[in-house]
């Protein structure tokens, strides 16, 4: 025997924003990652004897993010000792590209740029690992190249390097760079 329930449309909808909220978790503290198939602007070749980096150089406006730290810093330990050892890392911005994901057919002179990739540095002699800012999915993302994946965890990192994720969403992705442009006649 079936019974019959009832429900207003208020019980429905908290119903399936529920459903909707628990299918879209992800696990917290670890960024997703992105299997190293980002571009940047640095390596854009326009012809096969041509770099022209010049026409999607980095906006002026993220210069004062270049040697950001972006980390929590543990200044009982050297440097050296930190590098994934004991403590946390010191963590710098030590660039930031206009950057595309790198597909067949995708032009990014033609489609506009669908991102920003970040090297952040990691202490002074340790070596950088790179995070793409994903407009569409407003999220970082870890660059993993099969490597160690130490800094996929958040909590390395401090509010400034989410913010400047916010900053990238609200001035970067919604400017002239990363619209398509129109064939030149």
């Amino acid at each position: 025997m079936k019974k019959v329930i009832r429900l207003t449309e208020s019980d429905l909808e908290r119903i399936i924003k529920k459903v909707i909220n628990e299918q879209s978790t992800k696990p917290k503290g670890f960024f997703e990652k992105e299997f190293g198939n980002v571009s940047s602007a640095k390596t854009y070749v326009k012809n096969e004897d041509e770099v022209d980096t010049a026409a999607f150089k980095m906006p002026e406006y993220f210069k004062p993010y270049i040697g950001l730290v972006v980390s929590e810093t543990d200044f009982t330990k050297k440097i050296d000792d930190i590098a994934f050892g004991g403590g946390k890392p010191i963590l710098k911005i030590g660039d930031l590209r206009p950057a595309y994901i790198d597909s067949k057919g995708y032009d990014p002179q033609h489609h506009g740029f669908q991102g920003v990739r970040a090297q952040v540095n990691i202490g002074n002699r340790s070596g950088s690992q790179f995070f793409y800012y994903d407009c569409k999915e407003k999220q970082w993302k870890y660059e993993d190249f099969g490597g160690d994946n130490n800094l996929m965890d958040k909590s390395l990192f401090n509010q400034k390097f989410f913010d400047l994720g916010d900053f990238i969403q609200s001035k970067f992705c919604n400017s002239y760079i990363t619209k398509p442009r129109l064939e030149q006649a």
